[in-house]
């Protein structure tokens, strides 16, 4: 859903945009997490060579790991880039900025916003996420009581989920009291991993609480059906 929701938004923006396909590998941020640098090193190699091929000027990514990895990381593995790399929020942001799009859809709802630690205090992108959030008609925005570089890792990432999958559910469970607390009636992240995480805390615990990605409650502003 993250997927079809960022489609259906660069659609909306009328970019001239395209994926990999089969030529897209994983970023490499769980091989560096695990310590295998060779590996990740042959894999930035390899999307990069990808990228280039189709002429991208610009490389977006709905993953705080991806936009961490290709920030921080394959600078440091292969070298300069050379082409900007946005996290969708930051391209919503600019969106709205630029008036290329609008929230036609209120969304009546009170909403909290989860700072995935990679974009988050890793990546240093605390405001675009609040921006779009706070721009949705009728959207009521409500901070968690830790938030930005204090903000509790909701156990999805680190490769926590995968070693040590009971911890992993208890940091999510903890993030859904967090956002009771706050009065949320959804809690927003930017991250698939914050989602996943999140989401199968509360199917844990019968929760009804709704565990969106900020892409999918956009483009739900934007009138976007996403399927």
């Amino acid at each position: 859903s993250v997927a079809a929701a960022t489609s259906l938004i660069l659609d909306h923006l009328g970019l001239d945009w395209a994926v990999l396909g089969g030529e897209e590998w994983c970023c490499g941020d769980p091989l560096l997490l695990s310590g295998k640098t060779g590996f990740a090193g042959e894999t930035a190699l390899h999307n990069l060579q990808a990228i280039r091929r189709l002429g991208a000027r610009t490389l977006v990514t709905s993953c705080a790991g991806c936009y961490r990895a290709f920030t921080q990381e394959y600078p440091r593995l292969v070298g300069d880039l050379g082409l900007e790399v946005l996290h969708t929020s930051q391209l919503l942001e600019r969106a709205l900025s630029d008036r290329k799009i609008e929230f036609a859809a209120g969304l009546d709802m009170t909403v909290t916003y989860h700072d995935p630690c990679e974009l988050g205090r890793l990546g240093g992108v605390y405001e675009a996420p609040r921006a779009v959030l706070r721009a949705i008609p009728g959207a009521k925005f409500v901070e968690l009581a830790r938030n930005r570089n204090l903000t509790r890792c909701c156990g999805g990432g680190g490769v926590l989920k995968a070693t040590y999958p009971e911890i992993a559910l208890r940091l999510g469970s903890r993030k859904l009291e967090e956002a009771h607390l706050a009065g949320a009636e959804a809690v927003v992240s930017t991250c698939p991993a914050c989602k996943l995480n999140i989401s199968d805390a509360a199917s844990e615990e019968n929760d009804q609480l709704q565990v969106l990605d900020l892409t999918e409650i956009a483009a739900r502003a934007m009138g976007l059906r996403v399927t």
